[in-house]
């Protein structure tokens, strides 16, 4: 007897299952916030070092730049939220 066949991850149409698009929304919606995540913290770093460290005034450009990719991560989680229970 021929091993089973696992069913097909698309339906006849050729289109992927419903599923299956809404875990890869999710999973790159989570790789959109941790990216932000990542830069936030690098630019909120770099702008640290460079302000306290080096007094150099080009931090705020650094500063902007982490506030701005922290608004795109919490963006993303505001767009992307999933629906309440109720």
């Amino acid at each position: 007897m021929p091993p089973a066949e696992a069913p097909p991850s698309e339906d006849e149409s050729g289109k992927p299952k419903p599923q299956e698009r809404v875990q890869k929304l999710r999973l790159g919606v989570r790789v959109v916030w941790w990216s932000a995540v990542v830069l936030t913290l690098c630019f909120g770093g770099v702008a640290l070092w460079m302000g306290v460290g080096q007094r150099d005034p080009f931090a705020l450009i650094f500063l902007v730049l982490a506030g701005c990719c922290a608004l795109a991560g919490y963006g993303t989680l505001v767009a992307f939220r999933r629906p309440s229970a109720s």
